[in-house]
């Protein structure tokens, strides 16, 4: 068997004596060599977000804790329509059609991140510090607030460990701001302008104002 990296999740309640996890990586060529997105993100960059469709592929041992607070477990309903299990089933979204879309336009991504496991924290996994400073931010939609509600999980919590409604970031020079969001819909994803990149000598953070949220870098434990 070849490993070629990444991670194993933690399946709590899941994995049990006398069963196996099958995992699996796959490796890729990148050709040319000037589409790689390699993180040379700069002050004043343009933040863009791409909405998930829920909880993806992250955060799930929490969430089925919460089914065992709500009412009707999974059946709860969350007030969309939907109950609280066929939120949690919504497929989650590929955003390898944005990249392949910008790059084809000519359009430059100097950093981009799936906004997974650790929530917006994860937009800080560059090396260099940046402050990333959000102030555009979208109601995280009925799914979250219920997970909130129920809990309870407070929003600095939330934010720190789901995506609360972005699933993917890019970074962008600011002129190329609004032609990254018509390559963004243009393959269907519903995308804005989120914040910009800023330089405070070396401190690295995220900082969202209207939440009064702001994680340092050493919340971030990870690489």
């Amino acid at each position: 068997m070849v490993w070629g990296g990444g991670e194993t999740p933690a399946l709590r309640g899941l994995v049990v004596p006398s069963t196996i996890v099958l995992a699996g990586s796959a490796l890729g060529k990148i050709s040319p060599k000037n589409l790689r997105i390699t993180g040379d993100a700069h002050s004043g960059d343009a933040i863009i977000f791409l909405a998930s469709s829920g909880v993806q592929t992250n955060g799930l041992s929490l969430c089925r804790l919460i089914a065992e607070k709500a009412p009707q477990g999974y059946q709860t309903p969350i007030g969309d329509g939907r109950t609280y299990g066929e939120a949690l089933l919504a497929p989650s979204v590929i955003y390898v059609a944005f990249v392949r879309e910008c790059q084809q336009r000519g359009l430059k991504l100097h950093y981009a991140a799936h906004v997974t496991g650790h929530g917006w924290r994860k937009l800080m996994r560059l090396e260099e510090p940046f402050v990333y400073e959000i102030t555009h931010v979208r109601s995280p939609g009925a799914l979250f607030d219920f997970m909130m509600r129920t809990g309870p999980i407070d929003r600095r919590e939330a934010y720190a460990t789901f995506n609360m409604g972005v699933g993917f970031a890019a970074c962008v020079a600011d002129r190329d701001a609004e032609a990254t969001l018509a390559a963004a819909k243009a393959c269907g994803y519903d995308a804005w302008l989120a914040g910009r990149v800023k330089k405070q000598g070396s401190r690295k953070a995220v900082v969202v104002p209207s939440l009064g949220i702001e994680f340092e870098g050493d919340t971030l434990q990870v690489r």
